[in-house]
């Protein structure tokens, strides 16, 4: 800098018998530097010596080939406060850096794991590796997703950008859980709309809807009494009554109720999502009428309805039309102007938050399990969230519900 006083920008090199190759940085935030007033973009003069107290010819020689000074401007874009998951703020436009993952690298947290964003390094020719820059960060205590993005910087200004949506559940072991060899085959690892997608094709193909009129012998099978298998189990007063169709002694019940399907009321003929043995029930004729077409709720209000011990299926059942059909609308607000009774804009039902709470409160049971068994071998397809209750959790896995049941 003056009077012949040098800074060290490398130090303690360990020497080897073969040519190595070392990258220096130069550093004008050093205080050295700026206390001599040597700023960026001001001339430089480098040399290599060797700073051993004793030298020797055979013990501290060191053979340099191939120098090569690289001089670059680097330019760091201004990176916003937030980052809009739409807009990618950093270019990929760099030609010879990459970046790649080790084992460091998470993707999927449970509710309070640490997050330090490690695991992405970048790879340059002149640079060698080094770790990528991060922008953005993962809130593990707050349930959802989040887009960040890693990215590097080569010795040419030109940068190498990956956005990687990362995820935090309650418990993120359960997107673990293997399906392999099983009815539902493919589904491992996936979690919110893309679950939903998977299962849907599922349950989808290769079910065949029976005639309304058929559900008059089938439930008489399906919600067979298990103290009494001659009778049916009727919903929501739980009565046991003799199985054997004979109206007005139990009749069908639309637990997503007919008027809200978004299909004309049903016929004895009809095959359609009205005639879905999943969604029909034993029940009293009179207890049907007092249900009508209101949203499930914690108590029996003027719109709302509360299902007893049966509440627990009833959100089930709901989870798995929403589902098997993709025009159902499963929500906590009631119907609005539009939103009319036996069209597609009015096939919403509720209280979404409530059934969340009412599927883990009450337990799928060997009634839930052993009606599965029996509508699959009608229908032929089944319900998930019977077969595999954490399902409902990886489905509505940042749900304002769950993360109040953690932070309780």
């Amino acid at each position: 800098i003056e009077d012949g006083e040098w800074v060290a920008i490398a130090e303690d090199i360990a020497l080897g018998a073969t040519l190595q190759r070392f990258t220096f940085d130069l550093d004008f935030a050093d205080a050295r530097l700026i206390e001599a007033g040597i700023t960026d973009g001001a001339p430089i003069r480098v040399r290599i010596t060797n700073t051993a107290e004793v030298i020797t010819a055979n013990t501290n020689r060191a053979n340099i080939d191939d120098i090569e000074l690289y001089a670059s401007v680097y330019e760091t874009l201004e990176l916003p406060d937030i980052f809009a998951e739409e807009t990618l703020v950093i270019p990929d436009n760099s030609e010879r850096l990459t970046l790649t993952f080790d084992e460091r690298f998470q993707q999927y947290y449970s509710y309070g794991d640490t997050w330090n964003g490690e695991g992405c390094v970048a790879i340059d020719d002149v640079l060698g590796e080094f770790d990528c820059m991060i922008l953005g960060d993962v809130d593990t205590y707050t349930l959802g997703e989040y887009a960040i993005t890693y990215y590097a910087l080569d010795a040419d200004g030109d940068y190498a950008a990956k956005t990687i949506t990362k995820a935090v559940f309650r418990d993120a072991s359960l997107l673990d859980i293997s399906y392999a060899d099983t009815y539902y085959e493919g589904i491992e690892g996936l979690y919110g709309e893309a679950l939903v997608d998977a299962l849907r094709t599922i349950i989808t193909t290769d079910a065949v809807l029976q005639r309304y009129d058929d559900a008059r012998t089938i439930l008489g099978e399906a919600d067979a009494d298990p103290d009494n298998p001659d009778n049916v189990l009727l919903i929501y007063d739980r009565d046991s009554v003799p199985g054997e169709w004979n109206h007005p002694t139990w009749e069908r019940e639309h637990v997503w109720p007919n008027s809200r399907l978004g299909v004309p009321r049903a016929s004895g003929s009809t095959r359609n999502i009205a005639s879905d043995l999943h969604n029909l029930r034993a029940i009293l004729p009179s207890t049907n009428q007092s249900r009508g077409n209101k949203f499930f709720d914690t108590e029996t209000t003027a719109s709302g309805y509360y299902p007893g011990e049966d509440r627990g299926d009833v959100a089930r059942i709901y989870f798995y039309m929403v589902t098997k059909y993709d025009h159902l609308i499963l929500r906590d607000e009631l119907p609005g102007a539009g939103e009319d009774t036996f069209t597609k804009a009015g096939a919403i039902q509720g209280f979404l938050s409530v059934l969340i709470a009412f599927h883990v409160d009450d337990p799928v049971d060997d009634f839930e399990i052993n009606r599965n068994d029996v509508i699959y071998s009608y229908q032929n397809n089944r319900n998930p969230y019977i077969d595999h209750p954490h399902l409902v959790e990886l489905l509505f896995f940042d749900h304002p519900f769950i993360q109040a049941m953690l932070e309780d």
